[in-house]
């Protein structure tokens, strides 16, 4: 329809206006792309969620975390309300919120919003499925900005078992935990164990850095030379 089609471009032109930083523009194009979207029918309700997204951002970015929190929300009650509340869509809205809550200094409300992804991603992908590493390493990062140095481990560990379960045990993905474990050892004064992690991190990459055996040369077919 002529006025889904009207709004796409105008959420394009909000975009270009935001991506040469004219930042009251796009804000006003957002939301008169949102003001059209918002008497769309259900089936394009992406498309609302999108515009809640966009204005987020847009306020985030000229630093009005109140009003990038409360689209943010918007985000999320619309993607409840039209995928439900266990469902995989939450997760991007939860993200948004908690990067807000993040850049603002608000570090203990974004834990709930961390956690519940953590939640989801486990009832949705399952208990070995490589993105709850991600989930694990966003909870024991804000733990650790909080200097909840034991919650902190906790979930550097679970995140560290997972790894080595989805890419092996020398796998860099490893090596990375390894080294934030190991970092987070010297914070706690164990020198020892921080040694031992830094110790088998390092052994991970030089092993990866190191060239592989060549393939037995193939033999080439002869070339018939015609008479």
């Amino acid at each position: 329809p002529a006025d889904q089609e009207t709004a796409r471009l105008i959420d394009e032109l909000a975009k270009t206006y935001s991506s040469l930083a004219k930042y009251d523009l796009a804000e006003l194009t957002f939301n008169k792309a949102l003001e059209m979207r918002e008497g769309f029918p259900h089936d394009e309700s992406n498309e609302l969620i999108a515009s809640y997204a966009n204005l987020g951002a847009s306020y985030s970015v000229q630093k009005d975390y109140q009003m990038a929190e409360m689209m943010y929300k918007r985000e999320l009650e619309c993607t409840e309300e039209y995928f439900g509340g266990d469902s995989e869509n939450v997760i991007t809205p939860l993200m948004h919120l908690a990067g807000c809550f993040i850049i603002s200094g608000r570090f203990a409300e974004a834990e709930p919003c961390y956690k519940r992804i953590l939640e989801t991603r486990y009832k949705t992908q399952g208990e070995g499925h490589a993105d709850l590493i991600g989930s694990m390493l966003h909870l024991a990062e804000l733990y650790r900005i909080q200097k909840n140095f034991t919650e902190t481990e906790i979930y550097y560990e679970s995140a560290c078992e997972l790894a080595e379960q989805v890419h092996g045990e020398s796998s860099l993905k490893v090596a990375e935990i390894l080294d934030k474990r190991a970092l987070l050892a010297k914070l706690e004064d164990q020198g020892q164990l921080a040694e031992e992690l830094q110790a088998r991190a390092t052994k991970i990459r030089s092993e990866a850095e190191k060239p592989k055996e060549s393939e037995e040369p193939k033999e080439s077919n002869p070339v018939l030379i015609s008479p």
